[in-house]
């Protein structure tokens, strides 16, 4: 969950039909009653202009767009404007406090997640590189775990005496998984019209006989006091055309 302000006014180039302006952006402005602006088409050169002429406080990015911004020349909107936070997936831990510094942004949201999936995090302590907290001491509270698999075929790799899944050491990558609870609101896992990718995204057997895990597909480390940091996408990557 994003938390806005009844004050803010949000701001978001994306495309609506997907969640990440749909539901994250759109989704609070309907339902919160908060001023939203779009722009058909994201513009680096017109994003600080935009957030000047409409007082925009939150806006979002994806994938590449604030290294897009970063690697813009200096102009005077992007020190006039009134951002106060700056959401999104994808901000690279290189430009991640050079980006802040000079576009004076006090707080970076983080976040990761997927429409049908259980694995949503987010941060919310302006951690460098991270996209969010997983306690150690209470790991029930937020069910997330990176577990080890094989590098090749990418299933999951097992404990000879258990048969469970091995989890990964503090700093080693493997992929991020969610228990699926049947009837939980955020870690439940409906699956697909296809039943074959449905069970492709289920693993069981992981910390018990019996258990149900989402299979986010991707592969992140977590540090020793819990932090997650994505790493790299296992499965299909998708590259849109960008305005510069």
């Amino acid at each position: 969950m994003i938390i806005f302000r009844k004050n803010d006014i949000l701001y978001s180039a994306m495309p609506m039909y997907h969640s990440a302006a749909g539901a994250a952006l759109t989704g609070n402005a309907l339902c919160e009653g908060i001023p939203m602006v779009s722009r058909n088409k994201f513009s680096a050169k017109q994003f600080w202009n935009d957030c000047c002429s409409h007082n925009v406080t939150c806006a979002q990015y994806i994938g590449e767009i604030a290294r897009y911004l970063y690697y813009t020349p200096e102009c005077e909107a992007e020190k006039k404007h009134t951002v106060r936070m700056m959401f999104g997936n994808g901000m690279r831990p290189e430009i991640w406090q050079k980006f802040t510094e000079r576009f004076g942004i006090k707080q970076i949201g983080e976040f990761y997640g997927s429409t049908e999936g259980n694995c949503s995090t987010m941060n919310y302590s302006n951690k460098v590189g991270s996209v969010g907290f997983v306690s150690v001491l209470f790991p029930s509270l937020i069910p997330l775990v990176v577990i080890k698999v094989d590098e090749h075929t990418r299933a999951p790799l097992r404990d000879p005496k258990t048969g469970l899944a091995l989890p990964c050491e503090t700093g080693e990558a493997g992929e991020l998984i969610g228990k699926i609870e049947k009837g939980h609101p955020v870690r439940d896992f409906h699956g697909y019209a296809d039943k074959n990718a449905t069970e492709q995204k289920i693993v069981s057997n992981v910390w018990s006989t019996g258990d149900m895990w989402f299979r986010s597909g991707d592969i992140f480390i977590m540090d020793e006091f819990g932090w997650l940091y994505f790493k790299d996408r296992a499965g299909d990557t998708f590259r849109w055309k960008e305005e510069r």
